[in-house]
């Protein structure tokens, strides 16, 4: 079977693949085929995975998140664009407490900056925008801009939750007494372990991400570009493990759904003031104490019926589409078919010409029922994580005696010991005891340092 590199690459140049559709190829003709082909997964009823927790997908969206920077077109790129895809938590850090401070506390810039709401509950930083808010509007209604690194992380409530959760580790371990970077460092260990060690071979065959880390443990990593992007592509399933509605808390136990079609107040869209109560109880999400979380959905090409109406600063209703937009990148870019990728990889190909997203969906549902992805999507998810992390900064192959030390003693470490660490809540009782404040954030004048 040859190895990636060479199977995907002609020496040193660009991917050997032809493009699924011709540059040349009717536009018009072009986008329809994809908008049929995003409306159909659209259709589909999803299924439950029996292992996989909600909490740990969107965990798995936080990550493709922060290697999406190297990929997204200038309109949504934040920032400088990285020459290539790394696991380094941009997401979370941004450039730093110097170039952008507003993320850190004027105080201490080694602390992120957090906030409380009008009601009282630990949120995010937001702008003092009252445009869209303000004490004429519902608290459902409170619109303020998250001040973060990357505006995707205010998609949801969901989102934003486990952002701020993030942000609490992070903090707690200058509490210890770390510097910024010492912080910063053992979050993107601790971070890539559980990518390295839990959620890849949840997701992957061993023989994947076994071959992906013996290739980035014996070679620097200089992959073309072009097969970089076909790998990254394949990080899009992540849209799979995605429900179409989540319980909070068991204070909140009644589902609300992803995105919004008429009212906020039974939504859970990002982009606004915290509601009060709204407060996520991670063990709702992530396995914690013999809890039983909800879970992530199978990976097939059958996805949650919201993410056509994901938000976004400014959006066509064409850009809001998540699956069509994800689909109109991969041709924008001239990404292969999933079939030509396959048969490049030495792996049997499934019949007919497939966009490429599409073909790693529907091969994880046909070849293992969507509880993992199949042969040619695991190979390209397990190169493009393993690689991102050997890529990093502060990368987990440059530190092999590493060892968590952010969690439970005797458990393996996983998703839910990087968000307990910070103080999140993780049970009834602990969101019950969850700090508030009682004065508003008029009287207090908009303080951002709970």
């Amino acid at each position: 079977m040859p190895s990636f590199r060479a199977a995907l690459a002609h020496g040193d140049d660009a991917g050997a693949l032809a493009p699924w559709r011709a540059p040349d190829a009717p536009r018009e003709h072009v986008e329809l085929e994809l908008l049929g082909l995003a409306q159909e997964m659209l259709s589909r009823d999803q299924r439950p995975h029996p292992t996989l927790s909600a909490g740990e997908a969107l965990f798995a969206e936080l990550v493709v998140r922060d290697l999406d920077g190297a990929f997204g077109p200038p309109a949504r790129a934040v920032g400088p664009r990285p020459a290539r895809p790394a696991l380094d938590l941009g997401v979370l850090y941004g450039a730093g407490p110097r170039r952008q401070p507003y993320l850190y506390t004027r105080a201490d810039a080694r602390r992120f900056a957090l906030d409380w709401t009008r009601a009282g509950e630990e949120d995010l930083p937001r702008n003092g925008d009252a445009s869209q808010g303000g004490r004429f509007r519902s608290d459902f209604e409170q619109r303020r801009t998250a001040l973060v690194a990357d505006p995707r992380s205010d998609e949801s409530i969901l989102t934003a939750q486990l952002h701020l959760a993030l942000l609490r580790t992070h903090n707690a371990l200058v509490d210890r007494g770390a510097s910024f970077e010492e912080a910063r460092r053992a979050l993107r260990l601790h971070a890539q372990h559980v990518v390295l060690r839990d959620l890849l071979p949840k997701l992957c065959s061993g023989d994947a991400v076994g071959a992906a880390v013996e290739r980035a443990a014996i070679a620097p990593v200089y992959t073309p570009a072009s097969i970089d992007a076909v790998a990254h592509c394949a990080l899009a399933f992540v849209q799979a493990l995605v429900a179409k509605h989540y319980a909070l808390s068991d204070a909140m136990p009644e589902p609300l759904r992803l995105f919004r079609e008429l009212s906020l107040a039974s939504s859970l869209e990002g982009g606004r003031e915290l509601p009060p109560g709204w407060a996520v109880q991670w063990d709702r999400f992530v396995a914690w104490r013999g809890s039983l979380p909800q879970p992530a959905m199978r990976i097939d090409a059958a996805l949650a019926r919201p993410l056509k109406r994901v938000p976004g600063p400014h959006w066509s209703d064409a850009e809001r589409h998540l699956p069509y937009r994800v689909l109109r990148e991969g041709v924008a870019r001239g990404l292969p078919s999933g079939q030509a990728v396959a048969r490049a990889l030495g792996e049997p190909a499934r019949p007919g010409d497939e966009p490429l997203l599409l073909y790693v969906l529907r091969e994880a549902a046909e070849e293992c029922d969507g509880l993992r992805l199949g042969a040619v999507g695991g190979r390209l998810v397990a190169h493009a994580l393993v690689d991102a992390i050997a890529s990093a900064e502060d990368s987990l192959f440059d530190a092999p005696g590493f060892a968590p030390s952010l969690g439970r003693a005797g458990e393996p470490f996983a998703v839910a010991d990087l968000v307990a660490f910070g103080g999140s809540p993780m049970t009834r009782d602990d969101w019950a005891a969850r700090p508030r404040v009682t004065t508003s954030r008029e009287a207090r004048g908009n303080a951002r340092t709970p």
